[in-house]
C-alpha cells in the first residue's frame, strides 16, 4: 500500500477503520523507523471533532518515502535544467523575463489573500527597481516588496537568527499594505487571538499570545539554520510552521509565500524562487488542504504528505518555466533568423553602411527580445537603454542612434510604448 497520512490511515481503505491503539502502534513505527527525520518543532495541532481542543505534544517529523525523494531530485534536476537554458539568453531577454516572474510572484502571493494588485503598476515599479539594480526609488506602493524579492533573487536574502528578524522582513515585505488596526499589538507579533478560515468553517486556531507565539518560532529558527537535511524539505517544513504559528495578525500568507521564495531562490535558482506563488495560486484548494491534513490532530504531526504534496506543487511551477523558456528561445531563434531576411532590402533601400546595419539589427533584435520575454502588459524597452548599448558595444554616437531611431520609426518598424521615459516595441511593418 501506498504511504497516506495517519488521518486516512485510520480508515484502512474500504475495509473497517483502525482502533486507536493500531493508529498508535503505526505512528510509533513511523516515528522510530530508521528512514524516519524526527524534529524538535511541536506544532499546534487541531482536533477537528472540537476546535478548541487542540495540542502541541506531537513532535513534527517525516519519512523519506521513495516518492519524496524522488520528488526532491527532480526539483534539483529541473533547477539544474532551467540555470543551463537560462545560461542562454541574452541580456535583455533574461532581464525582461526576470521582470515578468518577479510582478507574477507578487501578483499571484497577493491573489491568493485576495488582495488585488495592478499588473501594469507592478511592471513599472519592476522596471524601476531592476533597472537601478536594487538601489532606492521613489516611494510607491509595492516598492519594498519589489525590493525584497529582487534582493533574494541575487543573493542577499535576509537570515532569520533572532525574533526580531521576522518582524524586520515582516515590515519590509508588507510595508504600506497592512491597515493600522490590523498591524501586530504585541512588541515583536500579534498577542491577541485570531483564527484561520472564515467564521462559520474555522481551520486552525494559532497560538493566541506573543509568548506563546515566540516559544513556536524560536526551535523554528534553529531549525533553519542548524537542520540537516535537503533544502528543499527545510524550506518546506519551516513554510509549514510559520503558516501553522501565525504570527501577525494579518499578512502571514504572503511574508510565508516569500521566505519560501527566497530560500529556493537561494538554494536552487532565482526562477524556481519566483514561480512558486503562481504554482501555488494554481493548486489553491489542493494547497490549503495539505495545510489542514498536516494540522489535524489524528495526523500527529507527520509532514510526509505535506512535503510530498508541496514538492508535486514546485515541480508544477518549474515545468512551466521551462516550458516557457523553451518556447520563447525557439521563438527567438526562428525570430532572429527572419529578422536577418526582412532587413536585407531595408539595408539597399537606404545604402546603409556596415555598421549602421549592425546598429539597426541590434535595436531591433533587442526590441524582439523584449517582445518575447516579457509578460503583460508589454511596455518595450527605454531609447536610453538601446542607445547606450549601441555606443558602447558598436561605437555609435548617441545622436546616429537617434537618426537611425527616426528611421526605422518612419519604416514602421518600431513603435513607441511609452513617452516618460521613451520606451520602444517592435512595429507592425515587421513580419516576424
Amino acid at each position: 500500500m501506498d504511504y497516506q497520512s495517519l488521518l486516512k490511515a485510520k480508515y484502512n481503505g474500504n475495509g473497517p477503520s483502525l482502533s486507536r491503539l493500531a493508529i498508535q502502534a503505526e505512528y510509533q513505527n513511523r516515528l522510530n523507523s530508521w528512514s524516519t527525520q524526527q524534529t524538535q518543532l511541536y506544532p499546534l495541532l487541531d482536533n477537528y471533532k472540537d476546535s478548541y481542543d487542540q495540542t502541541n505534544q506531537y513532535p513534527l517529523f517525516y519519512v523519506f518515502t521513495q516518492r519524496m525523494i524522488a520528488l526532491a531530485n527532480a526539483v534539483q534536476e529541473n533547477s539544474k535544467s532551467i540555470r543551463r537554458i537560462a545560461g542562454r539568453l541574452p541580456g535583455i531577454a533574461e532581464e525582461s523575463y526576470v521582470k515578468k516572474t518577479l510582478v507574477e510572484e507578487i501578483y499571484h502571493s497577493n491573489e491568493i489573500e485576495g488582495v488585488k494588485t495592478n499588473r501594469e503598476e507592478l511592471n513599472t515599479i519592476a522596471g524601476e527597481v531592476l533597472t537601478r539594480n536594487g538601489r532606492p526609488v521613489k516611494k510607491k506602493r509595492l516598492i519594498s516588496t519589489m525590493n525584497l524579492y529582487h534582493d533574494a533573487m541575487q543573493g542577499r536574502a535576509p537570515k532569520i537568527q533572532h525574533l526580531k528578524d521576522f518582524r524586520k522582513i515582516y515590515d519590509q515585505v508588507l510595508e504600506h499594505e497592512i491597515p493600522e488596526k490590523n498591524l501586530p499589538d504585541g512588541r515583536l507579533f500579534r498577542n491577541s487571538k485570531v483564527y484561520i478560515g472564515s467564521s462559520t468553517q474555522v481551520r486552525h486556531l494559532p497560538p493566541s499570545t506573543e509568548e506563546a507565539i515566540s516559544e513556536q518560532l524560536l526551535p523554528l529558527i534553529a531549525f533553519m539554520n542548524g537542520h540537516e537535511t535537503l533544502p528543499v524539505i527545510k524550506a518546506l517544513v519551516s513554510h509549514f510552521l510559520f503558516e501553522n504559528t501565525h504570527p501577525f495578525i494579518d499578512g502571514n500568507g504572503r511574508m510565508g509565500r516569500y521566505l519560501l521564495s527566497a530560500y529556493l531562490s537561494d538554494k536552487y535558482d532565482k526562477f524556481t524562487g519566483l514561480s512558486i506563488s503562481s504554482a501555488i495560486d494554481q493548486s489553491r484548494s489542493q494547497y490549503y488542504q495539505l495545510f489542514k491534513e498536516a494540522s489535524d490532530v489524528m495526523n500527529y504531526a507527520d509532514m510526509t504528505m505535506f512535503i510530498e504534496g508541496l514538492l508535486a506543487i514546485i515541480l508544477d511551477g518549474q515545468e512551466k518555466v521551462l516550458q516557457e523558456l523553451s518556447e520563447r528561445l525557439q521563438r527567438l531563434d526562428s525570430g532572429r533568423e527572419l529578422l536577418e531576411e526582412e532587413l536585407k532590402a531595408f539595408y539597399q533601400k537606404h545604402r546603409l553602411k556596415e555598421i549602421d546595419q549592425k546598429a539597426v539589427f541590434n535595436f531591433l533584435y533587442v526590441l524582439l527580445q523584449s517582445e518575447l520575454f516579457e509578460g503583460e502588459p508589454k511596455e518595450g524597452v527605454e531609447l536610453n537603454k538601446i542607445v547606450s548599448g549601441l555606443k558602447e558595444y558598436l561605437g555609435v554616437p548617441e545622436s546616429h542612434s537617434k537618426q537611425l531611431r527616426k528611421l526605422l520609426e518612419a519604416e514602421g518598424f518600431i513603435q513607441m510604448k511609452k513617452a516618460r521615459p521613451i520606451r520602444y516595441g517592435l512595429g507592425q511593418s515587421l513580419r516576424l
